[in-house]
Formats: C-alpha cells, structure tokens, sequence
C-alpha cells in the first residue's frame, strides 16, 4: 500500500539515519503527539511487512500487534522500539528545548514597573558577570 507524503509525516518526523553513517536505518523523531499506532502502522507498512511477519520478527503475538496498530492499547517504550526495529527503524530520545513557562508565569504577574526594575537589576548582574 502506498502511502501519501502527508500521511507519512503526519505522525512523525523519519529522517534516514544513512546521512550521518550510511546505513539503511531510519529514525522516528518523536514530537508531542506523537500517535504510537499510525507510526507503527507507517513503519511496517513502509518495511513491507505483513502484522504476521512483524509479530514473527518481534516475537509478539500478532492479536497484541493489531491491538496497538488500532490504537485499543499503547505500547511501552521499549514495546514500540522492539517493534520499531524490526521494521528496521529506530527511536531517537533527544533533549526537548521546552520553555519553564512557571517563570514566565511569575513575570507576567509582575507590574510594568516591577518588571522594569528587575530589567535593571538583571542587567547590573550581567554587566558585571561579564567585567570578570
């Protein structure tokens, strides 16, 4: 089955693994949102590969595997990397760059004149920070 280019990266971001070490493998760069079952389904399917053959390959029943690809059940981690690389596909855990929003928070409380000073005070600190 074919699939559009929508539909593949509708549920991840695959980048091939080939243009860093030149091999065949594939990484499913993981974003919120993330559905485990269409990246799952995506990975087999793009592997060429029956329920049958990928539940043979990963040693999990075959029920269990349609269980997950319908989104009834969501797989553990180490689940969806052993099923992952059976279809010859790799998870890669990267360091998120998220904003601490609470500090945020706590400023935006702050009065324009409050939130003025601490601008002053702040760049008293970093001036001399940088004098050292």
């Amino acid at each position: 089955m074919m699939l559009s280019h929508q539909d593949a990266l509708a549920p991840l971001l695959c980048c091939p693994d080939d243009a860093v070490d030149r091999t065949s493998r594939y990484h499913f760069c993981y974003h919120g949102g993330v559905n485990a079952a269409r990246s799952l389904r995506y990975a087999r399917r793009h592997a060429r590969l029956s329920q049958r053959e990928l539940a043979d390959r990963s040693g999990m029943p075959q029920p269990a595997l349609a269980r997950i690809e319908s989104g009834r059940v969501t797989p553990r981690l180490d689940t969806m990397s052993r099923l992952l690389e059976a279809c010859g596909y790799a998870i890669e855990i990267v360091p998120s760059a998220a904003l601490d929003r609470s500090a945020i928070r706590r400023l935006l409380r702050l009065t324009p004149r409050q939130r003025l000073d601490l601008a002053v005070t702040e760049a008293g600190n970093l001036d001399r920070l940088l004098r050292r």
